[in-house]
């Protein structure tokens, strides 16, 4: 995977585990995305929780993602 699209904004922080890696920009969304077996990144999910911009990522497990914001909130998200 060379350049992948995931908004219109820049991106701001990335995170990964194993196959995923989380994606927030300079906006309120949170991604998931999925490399796949020929080498493509697919939208696992794509959640706006927060109502200001997302400033950190981090996963528990496999299966759960937290990300925190401007607006004082910690999200908590099912992957």
């Amino acid at each position: 995977v060379t350049r992948v699209s995931v908004g219109d904004r820049p991106v701001y922080r990335l995170r990964s585990r194993g196959d995923q890696v989380a994606v927030c920009l300079n906006d309120a969304v949170v991604s998931v995305l999925k490399l796949t077996s020929d080498n493509t990144l697919d939208t696992v999910m794509s959640e706006t929780k927060h109502t200001d911009f997302v400033r950190g990522l981090g996963w528990r497990d496999d299966h759960c993602l937290w990300s925190v914001g401007w607006d004082k909130t910690v999200q908590t998200y099912r992957v």
